[in-house]
């Protein structure tokens, strides 16, 4: 670390007492095991080193995170892809959907995204050898509709298209009518300036195609031409928009575009053969078993994806639940996008199942909501990894399972595989949500195995002596939503109860035991903990030593990024909290950062390569774990 990022970092703690302390530095591992899961990704591509290859982005919409990853050359010549994190801070936050489209025609791609006034552009520089993106002007984009100039309204539940769909060389937009959802419009780019976007839409509708509201409700004889002009007949309505995924690609190699549609509670998707031409399109069949090879069987509101992912320069296509959350619990997100490799055959192309799971199964990922704990469960004298889920669906029934990563390592150099993924059988109990945190709750030097569990709607805090040891139950009673730390707060040499509540408080138990057990009296000391700014809730905080100044350290999650909060102990009413936010190396900028972790952050630390620092796991909601390297830089 320079000079300068050492003064930045101090400064940031503002903690005289701090001075001679080590500051904290974290580097994420980015070896495959550790990218972190995928739930419902969002599959595009764009050079983002600047090398000439198209990389790979993920936008995940459950999370709201990015995931990037460069297209680098093997040893043996290939092309393979390498997970790279340094570049998901470039792009601006987003919310429900993202396309990448040069719409300038500088050869740089640009972005566009949800935001409150319908649909946003930011346009693509490039500073020095980074990207930066900066936002249109004028906020959300415009077209010029039925009755005037208004926004481009696209909903959040959808993912539009924006093509050439005229083949002028500039962007066009295909959107599913904002007000019902029924219909397709098109919004040609009418200008001749490269570096603006001047819509207009097209008639009352495209291709004369109407969609109902259940499953496979497809129409093709509207005239779109007419409809709404007085001379047509009333196009049918429905209550509201429902939500749809659009692209357009020659499914059928003819020259013409055709399309593919998802939809909100479909579990295929329609492939809409085009008879016409790309601007006047004629629709007149879908297939609801595409692809051929294994037609998609998404549980829940497919989105497709066509893209060159295996470095054929065939674009292949990708499929992937669009959804905000598990709904009904019925989405495998272990198993949640398929890639379906582009294969030319003469003239014709098609599209052959080659996994579920495409990238997934290199990772971590126990579905959603992942855990970590670092135990070491076989006593050999390295930490092994438990990770919780909350839960997959399994013969009909949601429950969450432990899963057990050996470490068949070195104290020095940990090496992690996977073992069982129901560690003690705890996927036959009516358990969802579980979560292990490793404590010595009886001060015998030995710590215990601890697990939080929901079982219909009740809290249960179990523990266990060693892996051959029976379930314990913890002597409090938690209720939903909260989570607890073991530590001797009042420094009498027995540890104390702090539960973090959803409600952005803090609720404190004095230990009042002369001995190994437990008696909990609430205590009026006002502790004035960092989470009580009450701008966000605790959620899972963690005590951890990050900065190696033998003084344990508060770690809590806020808006998706870890705060650090040095010296817990000095919790007294009138402490001035300041939290480090910058903890993140990025190789890219060579300097400390925010690291969003989305909407879930599960820490876990240990010192898992004996250098005398503790490094840090996080569980993220998408199911995966990062490995963050606790180094000075």
């Amino acid at each position: 670390m320079t000079t300068k990022n050492l003064l930045l970092v101090l400064f940031l703690w503002g903690l005289p007492a701090l001075l001679g302390a080590q500051p904290v530095s974290l580097k994420q591992d980015t070896a495959s095991l550790w990218i972190g899961g995928l739930n419902s990704p969002q599959v595009q591509k764009m050079d983002l080193n600047q090398d000439s290859r198209q990389d790979l982005v993920l936008f995940d919409r459950t999370t709201s995170r990015f995931f990037t990853f460069l297209a680098l050359p093997t040893p043996a010549g290939k092309l393979a892809w390498r997970y790279a994190p340094e570049y998901e801070s470039i792009f601006p936050q987003t919310q429900g959907w993202f396309v990448l489209r040069d719409y300038n025609r500088d050869g740089i791609k640009d972005f566009f995204a949800h935001v409150s006034q319908g649909l946003q552009g930011w346009k693509a520089t490039k500073e020095g050898q980074n990207l930066i993106f900066q936002p249109f002007k004028g906020g959300g984009l415009y077209t010029k509709g039925l009755s005037g100039q208004v926004n481009l309204q696209v909903a959040i539940t959808d993912i539009p298209c924006l093509h050439d769909i005229d083949n002028d060389q500039d962007l066009d937009v295909l959107i599913f009518d904002f007000s019902q959802g029924s219909y397709l419009e098109l919004h040609l780019n009418q200008s001749t300036n490269p570096e603006e976007m001047r819509l207009e839409r097209q008639g009352y509708c495209w291709g004369n195609v109407w969609e109902g509201g259940t499953c496979g409700d497809l129409r093709f004889d509207y005239p779109c031409d007419k409809a709404g002009e007085g001379g047509g007949e009333p196009l049918p309505t429905q209550p509201t928009h429902t939500g749809s995924t659009i692209t357009v690609a020659d499914l059928n190699n003819d020259q013409r575009l055709d399309l593919l549609v998802g939809d909100i509670s479909c579990k295929r998707l329609y492939a809409i053969y085009n008879k016409g031409t790309n601007l006047k399109p004629v629709f007149t069949k879908y297939d609801t078993l595409f692809p051929a090879s294994k037609p998609v069987d998404i549980d829940i509101f497919p989105a497709s994806f066509v893209e060159d992912v295996n470095f054929d320069d065939v674009p292949d296509l990708l499929v992937a639940p669009n959804v905000f959350k598990n709904e009904l619990n019925a989405i495998d997100f272990q198993h949640s996008l398929w890639w379906y490799a582009g294969k030319k055959k003469g003239k014709k192309t098609t599209f052959e199942f080659q996994s579920n799971n495409f990238l997934q199964n290199a990772m971590i990922d126990v579905g959603e909501n992942a855990s970590p704990a670092l135990w070491d469960y076989d006593q050999d004298g390295d930490f092994d990894l438990l990770v919780g889920n909350r839960g997959v669906r399994k013969a009909g029934k949601f429950r969450a399972s432990l899963h057990l990563f050996e470490n068949i390592g070195t104290p020095q150099k940990p090496n992690f595989v996977l073992k069982t993924d129901d560690f003690w059988a705890l996927a036959g109990k009516e358990w969802t949500d579980i979560k292990p945190f490793v404590t010595d709750s009886n001060q015998d030097g030995k710590p215990e195995l601890h697990i939080l569990a929901y079982e219909k709607r009740k809290a249960i805090w179990q523990y266990r002596q060693d892996a051959q040891s029976d379930w314990q139950t913890f002597s409090y009673n938690l209720e939903i939503n909260q989570f607890p730390i073991l530590f001797d707060f009042d420094q009498d040499k027995d540890l104390d109860l702090l539960i973090s509540l959803p409600r952005n408080e803090w609720k404190y138990w004095e230990n009042t035991s002369q001995n190994a057990s437990f008696q909990w009296q609430a205590s009026s000391l006002e502790m004035n903990l960092p989470a009580c700014e009450r701008a966000y809730a605790p959620k899972y905080p963690h005590l951890t030593d990050l900065n190696a100044d033998q003084q344990l350290d508060f770690l809590i999650e806020r808006n998706g990024n870890l705060n650090l909060y040095s010296e817990a102990t000095q919790w007294q009413a009138g402490k001035d909290w300041i939290a480090n936010e910058t903890l993140f190396y990025n190789a890219l900028t060579k300097n400390e950062q925010k690291y969003d972790m989305g909407t879930f952050a599960y820490p876990a630390s240990a010192d898992l390569d004996a250098d005398g620092r503790v490094d840090l796991l996080v569980g993220l909601g998408t199911g995966g774990v990062c490995l963050f390297w606790n180094k000075i830089f």
